[in-house]
């Protein structure tokens, strides 16, 4: 299940309408922008921008805009390809007459969902534990015992999603590799 995948998935299960995707999905690019930002120079601080009441206050498309402007700077596209697609989709001008705790609320939603699903290749615990042929209850018990990292592992609902990377890093290849 790659990532695009996974959050149509959590967004049908939260029940999100078409101005709550279309934040969550520019939270999730915001992220992605922050994420190459502090790779490339050093630190972040892009991803303040959905903690700072004015940027999306004023006008989520002007925060869009400026997304899509280190986007392209920073050579990303096709990593957030499927998000601006999603936002693309989903924006209505309603999301403008949103109070703003709410924007707030979606874009850190989706700001939060980008920051756990770093790669392309996302999958539950059972996916991996069949793919790696390892336990469920041992993927539970590197949970707890801090082997994966905060971005790599996290639960959605009752189910447990771990990125690639993150079994690779524990396991090495996959079986069938």
């Amino acid at each position: 299940m790659n990532i695009k995948e996974v959050a149509e998935k959590e967004l049908k299960e939260m029940g999100y309408g078409k101005n709550e995707k279309a934040l969550f999905y520019l939270g999730c690019m915001v992220r992605k922008v922050d994420k190459k930002q502090c790779a490339l120079k050093g630190h972040s601080s892009f991803a303040n921008r959905i903690f700072n009441k004015y940027e999306f206050e004023a006008n989520i498309k002007r925060l869009y805009t400026g997304t899509i402007e280190k986007v392209v700077e920073y050579n990303i596209e096709s990593e957030v390809e499927w998000a601006m697609k999603g936002f693309v989709e989903n924006y209505t001008e309603e999301i403008e007459k949103m109070k703003n705790e709410e924007k707030q609320f979606y874009l850190i939603s989706g700001s939060a969902f980008a920051g756990v699903a770093q790669v392309d290749e996302v999958m539950t615990f059972k996916e991996a534990s069949e793919k790696w042929n390892v336990s469920t209850s041992n993927l539970r018990n590197n949970v707890r015992n801090g082997r994966f990292e905060d971005d790599e592992v996290r639960k959605s609902g009752e189910v447990w999603l771990v990125a690639e990377s993150a079994m690779k890093r524990l396991y090495g290849k996959k079986e069938e590799e």
